[in-house]
């Protein structure tokens, strides 16, 4: 067989994006914005939105995007990327508008535009490149360069005492979901009603709803998938045991709390706002209470916030379990295999697992309430309050946690959720 016989049309599997032209990229050898570009145009291409897509680049190492790309773009002063976004976006609202920025560019001289941008809601896409240096003036340190890291300002890396601490960006990102939460809640204050009150149960019928209802609260306020990542980074930083165990529990009860106030009230405020039949409308329809709430009230900021905080939240939380399952997985099947696996075949096979799973659910569309009632919620519970509790009385390292009161409480929480399911199968 000849050569010729194989590269014809047929055969083709992968070929390079129309989008991305034939100019030789200015970018250093080994850097990754050729394969971000690379990305961005297949999905413009795959979404067949070329046409109405306008990409904002500013001074970087991103300014001659528009040499690469075949798109419209407009070139913005350094770091106002989001804010010339904002006036394309609104003076053209039926365009796909991003902006495709560097951590020296977004993070730093940028860093106002961004979190405003965030706080108004606005309807655009923010690439973020953070290679946590100075990349383009010769590798210098970026407000995102790490504790330790070794840039041509310091050789020595990043010391906290002298030259502060890194901006966590995608971390400040959630302070404006928070403030919306918390300004929704405050908003709907005045559309409050008595209904729910006159339709209080049975001491029964409140004792079984609660009971039922611990499963939903355990999945709610889990963070178990992203406590694995977190403990780890907290240990490279501190180094001692003691340390950090003690910095994550300042923190995890921190966030908690601030987790447990802004939720719960905003819970409180659209429980208040809804009569019964309309909440039990909104879960047969499998929408969330934000979007029924905008179809009720028939209100333009409801409906610009709505998205975005299901955006927010969504994917938050699916980087925090998408790094825990995907982390127990490929766990379990080293356990099984052996550490003599190909680690690239694994992250892309796990990967893959993840992404027709995820596919699949989202076809079907199942009763997420009903999921968690009858699947995630008493599966935590066994995970997160008895396999502990089982690991402090039978584990010798665990035993220095024996004697507290907490754990009588972690362990009748544990068997109340786990009972919940029993409940509902019987």
């Amino acid at each position: 067989m000849e050569l010729t016989d194989i590269i014809k049309e047929e055969n083709l599997v992968l070929q390079k994006s129309k989008l991305l032209t034939d100019n030789v990229m200015h970018y250093c050898p080994g850097c990754t914005h050729g394969v971000v570009h690379k990305l961005i145009a297949e999905v413009i291409e795959e979404l067949n939105i070329q046409d109405q897509t306008i990409g904002v680049s500013p001074v970087g190492c991103s300014v001659f995007a528009y040499n690469y790309i075949d798109i419209d773009w407009a070139e913005a002063a350094h770091g106002r990327a989001p804010a010339v976004a904002t006036a394309i976006s609104r003076l053209h609202p039926e365009k796909y508008v991003f902006t495709y920025q560097g951590d020296g560019d977004l993070a730093s001289i940028g860093c106002a535009e961004i979190m405003h941008a965030c706080n108004r809601g606005e309807n655009i896409v923010v690439v973020f490149i953070n290679n946590a240096i100075y990349g383009m003036t010769g590798g210098q340190m970026a407000p995102t360069t790490l504790l330790g890291q070794v840039t041509s300002t310091t050789p020595y890396g990043r010391d906290a005492k002298l030259n502060g601490f890194p901006m966590k960006i995608t971390e400040l990102l959630v302070y404006p979901l928070v403030l919306i939460l918390f300004a929704l809640s405050i908003y709907l204050i005045p559309q409050w009603n008595a209904s729910m009150l006159y339709e209080l149960p049975t001491a029964g019928g409140f004792i079984t709803t609660l009971w039922l209802t611990i499963p939903v609260l355990v999945f709610s306020f889990n963070h178990s998938p992203a406590i694995s990542s977190f403990t780890l980074s907290q240990q490279r930083e501190y180094k001692d045991f003691d340390k950090t165990e003690y910095h994550i529990g300042h923190t995890e009860k921190g966030t908690s709390t601030v987790l447990l106030f802004f939720v719960m009230f905003f819970v409180f405020s659209c429980v208040l706002t809804l009569t019964p039949a309309e909440l039990l409308e909104a879960k047969a329809q499998n929408i969330s209470i934000l979007s029924y709430l905008a179809n009720k009230f028939d209100n333009p900021y409801i409906s610009y916030f709505a998205p975005l905080v299901a955006f927010l939240a969504i994917t938050s939380s699916f980087f925090g379990h998408y790094l825990g399952a995907r982390e127990g997985l490929e766990g379990l099947y080293l356990k099984m295999k052996g550490e003599s696996v190909n680690r690239k075949k694994l992250n892309y096979g796990t990967a893959v697992f993840f992404l027709f799973t995820l596919w699949g659910v989202a076809i079907i569309n199942p009763s997420i309430l009903g999921l968690i009632e009858s699947l995630g919620g008493p599966i935590i519970a066994m995970i997160l309050f008895i396999m502990p509790m089982y690991a402090i009385r039978n584990v010798p390292a665990m035993k220095r946690y024996q004697g507290r009161f907490s754990n009588v409480f972690v362990t009748v929480m544990g068997l109340i959720a786990i009972s919940a399911v029993v409940y509902g199968l019987l």
